[in-house]
């Protein structure tokens, strides 16, 4: 059971050490294409009947030409990305064929046709993306600006003449460019700080048990390699102690395994605050624990391992207005380097076992078996 647990949390560390996409942390496919396409139908239909009816207003002219031709290129490339769909290759169309509606409707929409000019830095953006973006909108704005300067009156049918006039819309563009920039800026930064927590997320969740938040076996194994090699420098000792909750199963049977997993995590909290800084606990199986004590004799080891059974059995947790109260089977190993870290486990799971064969509530290990005098 523990190497199948083991091999299912190497390989959650597999994932994140390959350096995926920033999507495959976050749990759910990327929505961000989605989201584009999306904004580009709708822009394109908005755009399409705003020139349908300025086509319809001028009647058959070279204006209503012109608009006409527009919605026409607007529905090509979208019949093109029904057929390819090369969602890239579209949105960058719908920039295009905004940046000529743009220019076409400031220069030919009558008196509130430049107002759609201000639409098209929100537009580029949110499809391009903020450096693509800025160079649309620029190219577009230069265009316009040309445009003004250029006309001998007013802009045709625009009803824009005068300096002040022409300063005030050019001065309205730049705001919404930078509008439209600060806007795009933040929800990328949102959309990062949201990939960057999930990643942390899926981190943790990799190297702690989720239920009862201790380390996973595999961490622990990891750490306890580096014990060793400080072990091999330093020769500085340190313990395992192996815990093991009493008739865990009957909890279960009777309340439910709500209950079992609360009992669980109850355990784990109890063995955090007992703990110093430098040791480390892990959730080892079903209702398995393993403990690494660092820089920790045989002797210090057994002490510690029967105040953790003493206030395990002092204490009792609330479970629906019951009262339940547990008892642990801890079994102590010192770590030898003839049986290396797996032995060293070994050792004190055999321990753990034959203290629960003795009833349960109970600490045995390398120097004397430890009990609260008492029988089952």
């Amino acid at each position: 059971m523990m190497e199948s647990i083991d091999n299912s949390i190497s390989g959650q560390i597999n994932i994140l050490d390959d350096k995926k996409p920033a999507s495959a942390f976050v749990g759910v496919p990327d929505i961000r294409d989605k989201q584009k396409i999306i904004f580009a139908n709708i822009f394109s239909v908005i755009s399409v009947l705003v020139a349908l009816a300025f086509a319809a207003s001028v009647g058959i002219s070279e204006s209503g030409l012109i608009f006409l031709g527009y919605s026409f290129l607007a529905l090509i490339n979208y019949l093109l990305f029904l057929a390819t769909k090369r969602s890239g290759l579209y949105e960058k169309g719908v920039i295009l064929l905004a940046a000529a509606s743009s220019v076409v409707f400031f220069t030919k929409g009558g008196y509130t046709g430049f107002l759609w000019l201000f639409l098209f830095p929100y537009a580029a953006y949110f499809l391009a993306g903020i450096k693509n973006g800025s160079i649309y909108s620029f190219c577009v704005a230069l265009i316009g600006l040309i445009t003004m300067i250029t006309s001998s009156g007013p802009v045709p049918l625009s009803g824009i003449n005068g300096f002040e006039a022409k300063f005030c819309f050019l001065a309205i563009y730049v705001s919404c460019c930078v509008l439209a920039l600060t806007y795009e800026a933040a929800r990328q930064d949102a959309r990062e700080k949201l990939i960057d927590a999930n990643i942390q997320m899926n981190s943790r969740s990799a190297e702690h048990d989720l239920l009862t938040g201790l380390m996973t076996g595999v961490q622990l194994r990891e750490r306890a390699n580096q014990e060793a090699a400080r072990y091999d420098r330093f020769q500085r000792p340190f313990c395992f102690l192996r815990c093991n909750i009493d008739c865990f199963g009957i909890i279960n049977e009777k309340y439910g395994f709500d209950c079992g997993d609360s009992m669980l995590k109850a355990v784990a909290d109890k063995m955090n605050a007992m703990l110093r800084e430098t040791d480390l606990a892990a959730r080892w199986g079903g209702s398995e624990y393993l403990i690494l004590l660092t820089e920790t004799t045989a002797e210090r080891g057994l002490t510690v391992g029967d105040r953790l059974r003493k206030s395990i059995e002092d204490s009792s947790w609330g479970w629906k207005n019951k009262r339940l109260n547990l008892t642990l089977s801890i079994g102590l190993s010192l770590f030898d380097p003839s049986d290396g870290i797996d032995g060293s486990i070994r050792i004190a799971d055999e321990r753990a076992a034959r203290a629960g064969k003795f009833g349960g509530n109970r600490v045995e290990g390398p120097v004397v078996g430890i009990f609260p005098g008492r029988n089952f």
